[in-house]
């Protein structure tokens, strides 16, 4: 009897380890996710109305360059010289999953945004 019961505890205290294994090891991603949501990533420049170009950074959330690229390119593209023009910005534009719109007479000065909390924004270039 005595041989069973230690093989017995070894696999209790084993699967109790990998327990806690796994408690920890989904503690970092989330740690990893907040400090990844908290990061400002530059990611170039695309063009903008009138010949202007803007710099685009993402400020929160998952998001690859390629997808704030592309996201902020298509926004740009579909304001009208009125659009960018107006006094209370331009926008919103919805654009799938995201949401963008530019500050009050600065229409290179965008936030785009999804529900799920991410962020690109542009300036200026």
């Amino acid at each position: 009897m005595r041989t069973l019961v230690i093989p017995l505890a070894a696999c209790a205290f084993a699967l109790a380890a990998c327990g806690t294994d796994l408690t920890t090891a989904s503690t970092p991603a989330v740690a990893q996710d907040q400090t990844e949501a908290a990061r400002e990533v530059p990611c170039g420049t695309v063009p903008a109305a009138a010949g202007a170009r803007a710099n685009v950074v993402v400020r929160r959330g998952n998001v690859d360059c390629a997808q704030a690229t592309a996201v902020v390119t298509r926004y740009f593209a579909r304001l009208s010289p009125s659009d960018a023009a107006r006094p209370d910005g331009a926008g919103p534009v919805a654009l799938e999953e995201w949401t963008c719109g530019s500050d009050p007479g600065v229409a290179l000065n965008a936030t785009c945004s999804t529900e799920d909390d991410r962020e690109i924004d542009t300036t200026s270039a």
